[in-house]
């Protein structure tokens, strides 16, 4: 397998895990789960967690879940069914870290942006 291919396999395993869980909120992801969700993407976008701690930026365990998963394009709908929170709670959360990492305020629309283009 090629390194292309086992970065596909490594991005469709994660994902599915939080896909399954976005749509149905009786799905719990456990921290086991986010232990390989994390080493995983860890090894797909290396430079993710690096630009965010390089600017000093410390972030709790769920805001580093919302970037990984923003990272992923999982929508906010399915990050409040993966973290059980509200829709108005990942929004806010959304645009806060916008503002934490960014220094400016801004959205949780521009959050994703941002996150994506790390």
């Amino acid at each position: 397998m090629n390194k292309e291919e086992n970065t596909s396999q490594r991005e469709f395993q994660i994902y599915e895990l939080l896909r399954q869980a976005a749509l149905d909120d009786s799905i719990l992801v456990r921290e086991g789960d986010w232990e390989r969700i994390e080493n995983e993407a860890k090894i797909l976008w290396p430079d993710l967690g690096r630009k965010i701690y390089e600017r000093g930026i410390h972030l709790s365990d769920i805001e580093m879940r919302i970037c990984w998963m923003a990272k992923m394009r999982i929508p906010p709908q399915g990050m409040a069914n993966i973290l059980k929170r509200s829709n108005p709670a990942i929004s806010l959360a959304r645009a806060r870290l916008y503002e934490k990492l960014k220094g400016e305020k801004g959205s949780g629309k521009m959050f994703d942006v941002f996150i994506r283009n790390l």
